[in-house]
């Protein structure tokens, strides 16, 4: 009997090599349940279907997706394209894409099996060597609990290996039931302070730092967190020792540090979308020392 359960992913990215051991095959599933200020898939934060514009590919004056559009969603004024994303929201045949003679438009967000996704992993396999795999990543992978453990032991049965990169703001059941089919864990801690954090990403973290300690508790598998640092927003001496002295005491003492960098700013433009930290630089060398300093003094190795 096939138990393939479908889900939504909005890309797979072949021969990554910063995203677990060896290289990867990365799956990205749409839907988050943060909105980081600086995330740089912002695609994959809406878990509908969006809308994705690219302006060097349009031809303004043919005006295909105006006449095809039954939502009355697209305006070309003045040489400008817009569109209503609420509106877009409640299409399910995007004819504005299927019209487009320039590809300027496309759906970001397909539906798939796990039967069939597992069947594009697997070409790639010859390049994974003794310890690459496949990661699901995102978004959030485990907002789509049923279709990602699906995919994760469909892999496991392949001997696939498996590497899972979350935020973990998720209910731990959603995760729980994934573990058995994980051979590595990637997660993100941002911010430690509860309102600071609910306030650069959207949520509190409590339960993130819950899951955190189960997932110790309970996954008797390596464990990576990551910390994205991100200047003047949680890059703070009291930030990065809060971090440090609660990885400690969990035994987390390998941790990867993640410099901040501009490189989704684009894509919030494709989507529709502003971006609000459009003038934010990456760290400086001497800010990312300072950091790895502070971590070291709490017993913690970075790289």
């Amino acid at each position: 009997m096939d138990d393939s359960v479908i889900g939504r992913i909005f890309d797979v990215q072949a021969y990554s090599v910063n995203d677990g051991p060896g290289i990867r095959t990365l799956i990205f599933l749409k839907g988050c349940t943060l909105n980081c200020k600086w995330c740089s898939n912002p695609e994959s934060i809406n878990p509908s279907p969006q809308l994705r514009y690219i302006e060097v590919h349009c031809k303004k004056f043919c005006r295909e997706c105006i006449n095809t559009c039954p939502e009355l969603s697209i305006s070309i004024e003045n040489m400008k394209f817009t569109w209503d994303n609420k509106k877009c929201l409640n299409c399910t045949h995007f004819s504005c894409v299927k019209s487009c003679p320039t590809e300027a438009l496309s759906v970001c967000g397909e539906m798939i099996s796990s039967t069939k996704l597992v069947e594009i992993i697997k070409k790639d396999i010859p390049f994974f060597g003794k310890d690459g795999g496949v990661t699901l990543s995102g978004g959030e992978p485990f907002a789509q609990p049923d279709f990602a453990k699906s995919l994760l032991k469909k892999c496991k049965d392949k001997g696939i290996s498996t590497v899972v990169e979350t935020a973990l703001n998720i209910p731990w059941k959603n995760i729980k039931m994934s573990i058995p089919f994980i051979d590595f864990f990637i997660f993100d801690l941002k911010i430690f302070n509860t309102y600071d954090h609910k306030k650069f990403c959207g949520a509190e973290n409590k339960q993130i730092l819950h899951n955190i300690k189960r997932l110790v508790e309970t996954a008797e598998i390596p464990i990576l967190p990551r910390i994205p640092i991100i200047p003047g927003i949680n890059d703070d001496l009291d930030n990065i020792n809060a971090i440090g002295d609660f990885l400690k005491k969990l035994g987390l003492i390998n941790v990867q540090l993640m410099p901040y960098m501009n490189l989704g700013t684009d894509k919030y433009k494709q989507i529709g979308e502003e971006y609000s930290l459009t003038n934010m630089l990456s760290p400086s060398q001497e800010n990312l020392k300072k950091i790895e300093k502070i971590l070291i003094f709490h017993g913690i190795t970075c790289r």
